[in-house]
């Protein structure tokens, strides 16, 4: 029964559960999604993280890193911005951004279609009002200062530049962000018993799951400093740095992080780091190459934390890797492991190792 369910939904292109197609206040959810207003972007800093990333640009080598299942996407997105940054067209590249979810770089995402029919509004609005239900019960086990840092920030016009849909009842919330705010929940219990020199964000894309971690971890250390660190391909890359919104926040292009010779790709290794490092990833950890998830895994630092949350290999098809296997080949221990809420044959998991 549960395959002929899953077929019908693929055949309709049901996103959310079938009996929320009968609830009449999933279907108001639906339909009081709209797109967010436009949010003119600050030229100063826009060009701030331009510069970060305009030296570090080798479009062949980020090519060869890109995963075999986005990899012709990836080409043509990383030319078109690398063309546009080489010739300084600022002004061009402020209108992709400051439009992101109606540009095709953000093509795949919920809220890319500059026109929702009235059946994917319903599957959207659906899967939003349930998995929002969850998240609301998680809600509970987070202390009310935090909570409410948290829906500030979630709020904010810079936390929704690039006009995704918004639901907007009590508080305003995008429907790209419930995942990375669910993730937020689990990774806020580690942030309130460790403090972490570096913590790194690797894949954020949209960049919605860094500013709800970086935002956190100065609420629970204000006199300390962190290092903020951002790492995935150039398009993504800047379109996290402006979300986050700290100038000193640093990038690292996957490019500058590998080894190449001859058209090949080797492994290579975060910068040295005496203290403690943070490696947070959502998503895209099984996308990678055992060459990326070994140079990225691989601890740098006095002691390395990772949190994920992924689905297993076995669970995402062909042509993906097995970080479970390079996390522990690599010496790490396994902290906690739990089931997702939201996603089935998801995983929220933490891993440790020290030098």
């Amino acid at each position: 029964m549960r395959k002929i369910i899953n077929l019908i939904k693929l055949h309709l292109g049901i996103k959310g559960s079938l009996r929320d197609l009968f609830n009449p206040y999933a279907l108001i959810t639906s339909f009081s999604i709209k797109r967010a207003k436009k949010y003119k972007l600050a030229n100063d800093n826009f060009l701030v993280y331009i510069n970060k990333v305009e030296n570090q640009i080798d479009l062949k080598k980020s090519i060869l890193l890109a995963s075999v299942v986005w990899r012709n996407t990836l080409k043509n997105r990383l030319k078109k911005i690398s063309n546009l940054i080489k010739i300084k067209e600022i002004d061009a590249l402020k209108d992709i951004y400051e439009n992101l979810f109606l540009s095709d770089m953000m093509k795949g995402a919920i809220s890319h279609e500059t026109k929702i029919s009235k059946l994917s509004r319903l599957s959207q609005g659906t899967r939003f009002y349930r998995r929002y239900k969850i998240i609301k019960k998680e809600f509970q086990e987070i202390d009310e200062e935090i909570l409410e840092e948290l829906i500030k920030l979630i709020n904010s016009e810079i936390y929704n530049f690039g006009r995704p849909l918004i639901f907007k009842k009590n508080i305003a919330l995008n429907i790209e962000c419930l995942d990375e705010l669910y993730f937020a929940l689990f990774i806020i219990k580690f942030l309130k018993n460790h403090f972490f020199d570096e913590i790194v964000f690797i894949g954020d894309g949209a960049g919605f799951l860094s500013p709800l971690i970086t935002s956190s971890d100065k609420f629970f250390n204000p006199s300390k400093l962190t290092s903020y660190v951002i790492i995935d391909f150039l398009h993504f890359a800047i379109a996290t740095a402006i979300r986050n919104n700290i100038e000193n926040i640093r990038i690292f292009l996957p490019e500058k992080l590998h080894e190449f010779k001859n058209n090949k790709v080797f492994v290579g290794k975060l910068p040295l780091l005496k203290g403690k490092r943070l490696i947070i990833n959502q998503d895209s950890f099984p996308e990678m190459s055992l060459i990326s998830l070994r140079t990225y895994l691989k601890n740098t630092a006095d002691e390395t934390f990772v949190l994920s949350y992924n689905q297993l290999a076995s669970n995402a098809g062909k042509n993906h890797s097995n970080h479970i296997g390079v996390l522990k080949e690599m010496g790490y221990k396994e902290i906690i492991t739990k089931h997702s809420k939201l996603r089935e044959n998801y995983f929220l998991s933490a891993y440790k190792v020290s030098r």
